[in-house]
């Protein structure tokens, strides 16, 4: 069977993409390559074939010619994803872009949920899912959400280093800290781009990392340190 042309709709009728699969694909794999396009989790799809309401299995592909036309028109459905599984792949360092993409959309991503997300994905080292967390917010990266008022009122020098260890009992809310102190340089180098740089965390930060002899993650602070005197 020829390659199929395949036209991928919102519910509303409005496009998506248009696609050239091998009939060999299944369901499950169309909609990995649609997580992209449409901004939605796979796990939150449902595609229709157009003019029917039945749900296409995530094991069928398109090699039934008897169901399938050679230009098959589907309607993506989206479903809730709930915040509880949310929480969890980011304690377990699998959220992705795509699924913080897809939470905000559907207006669940609130300042203290962002933060809580954004310290426990920088604690497993996804840069790519703590820029997407930054992307409209950079004072995320601070946790100031959940700060004692003395915390965030302060800012610490590098000659008190008594202070960093108050800091460090509240590491939990700071992203950039929470980096350093598990010793994710990349992390700790996407999170200084897009906000977490105030002196105080970054000084914090960088004793953390000292002192739990994560060297890479100290070496993308020291620099940033320099550089950031340097202006």
């Amino acid at each position: 069977m020829a390659t199929l042309h395949v036209d991928v709709l919102w519910a509303s009728g409005e496009p998506i993409v248009s696609l050239c699969i091998e009939p060999s694909v299944t369901v499950q794999e169309l909609k990995e390559q649609l997580q992209e396009p449409s901004g939605t989790p796979a796990e939150c799809m449902r595609l229709l074939l157009e003019g029917s309401a039945d749900e296409l299995t995530d094991g069928c592909n398109f090699a039934a010619t008897d169901v399938f036309p050679s230009h098959a028109v589907l309607q993506l459905v989206r479903l809730p994803l709930p915040q509880a599984r949310v929480v969890q792949e980011a304690e377990q360092g699998t959220l992705s872009a795509v699924a913080v993409r897809y939470f905000r959309h559907c207006g669940s991503l609130t300042p203290y949920l962002k933060s809580l997300l954004l310290v426990h994905c920088a604690r497993q080292g996804v840069p790519a899912t703590c820029v997407e967390l930054l992307a409209d917010d950079p004072w995320a990266a601070m946790g100031v959400q959940d700060l004692p008022f003395s915390l965030r009122s302060c800012h610490y020098c590098a000659h008190c280093p008594s202070k960093y260890h108050i800091v460090a009992e509240h590491r939990q809310d700071l992203a950039l800290i929470a980096a350093a102190r598990h010793g994710h340089a990349d992390t700790c180098q996407a999170l200084l781009d897009h906000g977490a740089h105030e002196a105080w965390c970054v000084w914090a930060a960088l004793w953390l990392a000292v002192e739990t002899g994560h060297f890479a993650a100290s070496g993308v602070l020291v620099r940033w340190v320099v550089n950031m005197e340097d202006e």
